[in-house]
This record gives structure tokens, C-alpha cells and sequence, in this order.
């Protein structure tokens, strides 16, 4: 009874029977994206009358459901306009390992790691044109964070750094695509992660020139390694000089 009421149910009857993610496609193919939406939203509230049927020994009324279900998907698609604002551009250039910068720019790597103890944990580290690392820092967030707002958290920590140095040409790279490509696409929203890219759109006028570039996991894994080390007498540390071995022997391979 409940499908039949929908205006496409009779545009659904030459679905094909043969496996359900070929119905499903179909669906998909031959429906608009309102239609389709609330279609998977009648499936989901008749399958919920059905477990409360056999599970829960309480007969649903499946027409009220499907309404109410119907409305949380509209509820929801509301909401996320409002807090993630418009969808980021997919076309960012993504590079497949470490590149140098051009001489009179510095290189700024940032990344951010999600131990299992619930703290995140931020690094980055910057290089020359010739490859030398002129500095590099690490941060422990005694909080547990998204993967979205940590990789936003570092970026920030990195370039906040960067402006006390008085670097003024920078390239600020992350292996976080949704990152560059929301910080190129000038999109806005209401997420935790959004405030940060905020700040981060305000210390552009700390700089010369400012550029967001995206490189792949592997091209990342100097500010990988940096981010996991633990920072030496608290939860910050910088360094400016002496960098630890094993964070010059991992940056000279991307040289090679």
C-alpha cells in the first residue's frame, strides 16, 4: 500500500528483478535525485516497520514512517547547506611526490595523526629550494579531533610559525584533499573546520604570497614522521636548527 501511493511507482514496476544493485542502479538511472532520495527513504521505514514487526512485537504504521523519514532526509540536506555550505571543487591539482620550490620560496608540509590514546597529533616542516629543512614543528591536542579539523589545525599551526619566522613566499602543502580543496574553492560553512580555515584565510595578508598545493600520501611523509614525535618539555615544540637525524635522512630521500 505504501508504494503504491508514490506518483513514480508505476516507473519503478519496469525496474529489473534480477539482483538488487541492479534494481537499485535503475532506480538510480531512471529517477530524479528528489525521487531517488525518497525512495531509498520509503526502503529504509519499511524496513524498519519490518524489524519492529518481528522484533519489537509492535506493528508500525509504515504511511507515517515513510513520512517522517522522508522529512529527516529533507532536515538533514538543509542542514548540511547551512554548516557545510557549498560542495568544494574537485579539481585540484594533486602531485605524486615531494617537488622542490622555486628558489626564494620555502615549502611548508603540514599533516596530523589520530593515535588510538584520543589526542591528535599536528606536524609540519618546511624546506628550502635545495631540499635543507630550516624548520619543523609538532603539537599534541589533548582532545580527539576529526581527520577533517586536525589536517586544518595543523595547516594553521604551520603557517602561524611561518609568520613569526617572517617567511613571505609560501607554498603550505597537505596530503588533505578536502583541505586545498576548500581553501582554493573559497568555500564557506559552519563546521569547527571551517572556523580554521578561516583563520587561515586571515594570515594570507601575513604573506608575500601565499599558496595551497596538494601532494599524494607519499609525498607527504616527512611531515607524516614529524607529526608523530613526541614534542620534547610539553605538548609544543619548534625547532629552528638541529633536527633530528631521522628527520633529515626521510627529507633527503625526496631529493633522490
Amino acid at each position: 500500500m505504501t508504494w503504491e501511493t508514490w506518483h513514480f511507482s508505476q516507473v519503478c514496476k519496469a525496474a529489473p528483478l534480477s539482483s538488487f544493485i541492479a534494481r537499485l542502479q535503475w532506480f538510480y538511472d531512471n529517477l530524479d535525485l528528489n525521487d531517488f532520495e525518497a525512495l531509498l527513504g520509503m526502503v529504509w521505514a519499511i524496513w524498519i516497520a519490518r524489524n519492529l514487526e518481528i522484533y519489537g512485537n509492535s506493528r508500525a504504521n509504515s504511511d507515517i514512517l515513510v513520512v517522517d523519514f522522508i522529512q529527516l532526509i529533507k532536515d538533514y540536506k538543509v542542514y548540511t547547506r547551512q554548516v557545510y555550505g557549498n560542495t568544494a571543487s574537485n579539481h585540484v591539482i594533486s602531485l605524486e611526490q615531494w617537488t622542490p620550490p622555486p628558489i626564494g620560496w620555502i615549502k611548508i608540509n603540514t599533516d596530523a595523526t589520530l593515535p588510538h590514546t584520543g589526542c591528535a597529533s599536528l606536524g609540519w616542516v618546511a624546506r628550502h629550494s635545495n631540499g635543507n629543512i630550516i624548520g619543523m614543528g609538532v603539537k599534541r591536542l589533548c582532545a580527539p579531533r576529526i581527520p577533517d579539523l586536525a589536517e586544518a589545525e595543523a595547516m594553521r599551526f604551520a603557517l602561524l610559525c611561518a609568520q613569526e619566522a617572517i617567511w613571505r613566499y609560501v607554498i603550505c602543502e597537505s596530503d588533505a584533499l578536502s583541505l586545498i580543496s576548500r581553501l582554493q574553492s573559497g568555500s564557506k560553512g559552519r563546521a569547527p573546520s571551517d572556523l580554521v580555515l578561516d583563520d587561515i584565510r586571515n594570515l594570507v595578508s601575513s604573506f608575500s604570497s601565499l599558496l595551497p598545493s596538494h601532494v599524494k600520501r607519499l609525498g607527504n611523509t616527512v611531515a607524516h614522521f614529524v607529526a608523530r614525535l613526541p614534542p620534547n618539555g610539553g605538548d609544543v615544540q619548534v625547532c629552528k636548527s638541529h633536527f633530528p637525524t631521522s628527520v633529515c635522512t626521510l627529507a633527503s630521500l625526496d631529493m633522490k
